[in-house]
């Protein structure tokens, strides 16, 4: 089966949450540029935002005021992030279609390169190590949300219509936009494998299999670009999901650790709290460890990749830089942060000195209310 076929569940989903603006062909998988879809995408992300911020003003008024200054600036952040983050990453999807749809051509024309090799790609073990971990992601979100709203976790907010307009809706926008740029890097990961399964059993320096080399050093030159054009895509959406797991795992920690401090009185309450926030740390932990991961498993196939060309080919040194060069592939959200796992332990590393930070002022000021945890 084609790449498009394993993908039209993904593609639904995406285009139902309004950040799959580009149209795509139902028998033939072209994607093509939709002004009508852009606009769709554009019109309703807009008007949700303009509806979120009205119904997030009403619910202003049932919160309590007693708090502090950096609690009452978590609720207002808890509040109103959800669809900033959602319209952020809608129009800067709508904005780079374009390079989204170079990256999904750049795809099925490696698969076509590689039918005139008699070579298929096994897009049904991507299908079955995507979709599977992502319903599982889905299901422990939607349970935890219905059992407990992470817009107001320490109010332990039962569902209800609101939480299904004002929660889930930007919660699966930010999840399933993550997961479909993971999907992407994990197809084009298994086709820099394949490449290099067909590399590591090629001689080094017979003269028979240049024609060979050459068709796979296109192949992979086609994969590279899409990864770029991808990067392009997803640059500033990953920044943002990135700052709301960072701010959302800081916070939720730094709540467990409180319920942990004053687990003697309410202990009953407080183990439930406790019980939450765990749950919803260890989900945002998740969805942050599968992306460093994904992106430094394309890495080094890519870098694979490269070596084997390098094994094969009589390059001067010079010709070896270039060679880098062209296969390199990395993952950089707006030129700030390199996305890997060192990023993913550089987080925890921030995350725990805030911590120590926080619990220390909390338990200064003897009495001081937890702080509300923050939202999607």
């Amino acid at each position: 089966m084609s790449f498009w076929w394993y993908m039209k569940p993904l593609y639904g989903l995406t285009k139902f949450l309004l950040i799959h603006p580009f149209g795509i062909e139902w028998k033939s998988g072209a994607a093509h540029v939709s002004i009508l879809g852009t606009m769709h995408s554009l019109t309703l992300a807009i008007a949700y935002s303009i509806y979120h911020v009205m119904m997030a003003k009403r619910q202003m008024g049932f919160i309590e005021m007693d708090y502090n200054f950096v609690t009452h600036a978590i609720n207002l952040y808890n509040l109103f992030s959800g669809c900033t983050f959602f319209l952020l990453i809608v129009i800067t999807i709508s904005v780079k279609q374009r390079q989204m749809i170079n990256a999904l051509r750049g795809i099925y024309k490696f698969d076509d390169q590689m039918e005139k090799m008699n070579f298929s790609v096994d897009n049904r073990n991507w299908s079955i190590s995507f979709y599977l971990p992502g319903i599982m992601i889905f299901s422990a979100l939607s349970i935890m949300e219905y059992e407990n709203c992470i817009m107001f976790i320490r109010d332990s907010m039962a569902f209800s219509d609101f939480c299904l307009i004002m929660c889930y809706i930007p919660m699966f926008v930010l999840i399933v936009c993550e997961w479909m740029f993971i999907g992407y890097i994990l197809a084009i990961k298994y086709r820099f494998n394949l490449i290099n399964i067909q590399l590591q059993d090629l001689p080094e320096y017979d003269s028979h299999n240049q024609a060979t080399l050459e068709v796979l050093k296109f192949n992979a030159k086609i994969l590279t670009d899409a990864t770029k054009a991808l990067n392009s895509v997803f640059s500033f959406p990953l920044l943002l999901l990135l700052l709301n797991q960072f701010t959302a795992m800081a916070t939720l920690l730094y709540d467990l650790c409180m319920c942990i401090v004053d687990f003697g009185d309410q202990s009953n309450k407080l183990l439930d709290d406790a019980f939450n926030t765990g749950g919803w740390s260890m989900l945002f932990m998740l969805e942050t460890l599968a992306l460093c991961r994904v992106c430094q498993a394309l890495e080094m196939e890519a870098q694979k990749t490269t070596s084997h060309f390098v094994r094969l080919s009589k390059y001067g040194c010079l010709q070896i830089l270039q060679l880098r060069k062209a296969f390199c592939v990395k993952f950089i959200a707006c030129h700030l942060f390199h996305i890997d796992m060192k990023l993913f332990y550089t987080m925890f590393g921030a995350i725990a000195t805030y911590l120590i930070i926080l619990v220390q002022f909390d338990i200064a000021q003897n009495g001081s209310h937890p702080l509300a945890i923050i939202a999607m």
